[in-house]
């Protein structure tokens, strides 16, 4: 089954042609990667499909019920917001909240708790950032550089802990 249809999609800053006229599709339980080289554009077409950014011309098309969610190479977080702060705000107790709690944990964060987010390490960071976009279940993620800022064990851990939630059924 289709889940996103890429069609001619160009993009350029200026006079600067990022890329043109790409197309390609994605089907249900797809891992795809996009390689190419830094500054040619791969961030601004992820954020594009992601629905954060518009092409210049051509057209993403998503499956009717998919719930698509990213996670950005550069995460951001509320500002003065600690880890255990850094979720979208759910009652306390709620399914959410214990979700989230568990995401945090699953990302080897739960002892950072109370530290505030801009003390935690890139790696740290992303590893939040990543339980932040499961906690929603979403049925899709597309990660900008999942693994960036990670030791290549905690990297082999985060891509093992998503293939596993996904196993589930939880995104």
């Amino acid at each position: 089954m289709v889940y996103l249809q890429v069609e001619d999609l160009t993009k350029s800053y200026g006079t600067r042609m990022l890329f043109a006229d790409v197309t390609f599709g994605v089907n249900e339980g797809d891992k795809i990667g996009i390689i190419a080289k830094n500054g040619t554009g791969k961030s601004t077409m992820l954020r594009i499909i992601a629905g954060l950014e518009s092409p210049d011309s051509g057209k993403v098309t998503l499956r009717k019920d998919l719930r698509v969610t990213m996670v950005e190479q550069e995460p951001k977080f509320p500002e003065g917001c600690t880890v255990a702060t850094s979720a979208p705000e759910y009652p306390e107790g709620s399914e959410r909240a214990m979700h989230f709690e568990r995401l945090v944990s699953q990302m080897g964060l739960d002892s950072h708790l109370a530290d505030p987010v801009t003390q935690l390490s890139g790696g740290q960071r992303k590893r939040l950032a990543i339980a932040r976009a499961l906690v929603n279940n979403p049925s899709t993620i597309i990660a900008d550089e999942p693994t960036g800022n990670l030791d290549p064990a905690r990297s082999v851990e985060i891509m093992t802990l998503l293939q596993e939630i996904n196993k589930l059924g939880t995104t």
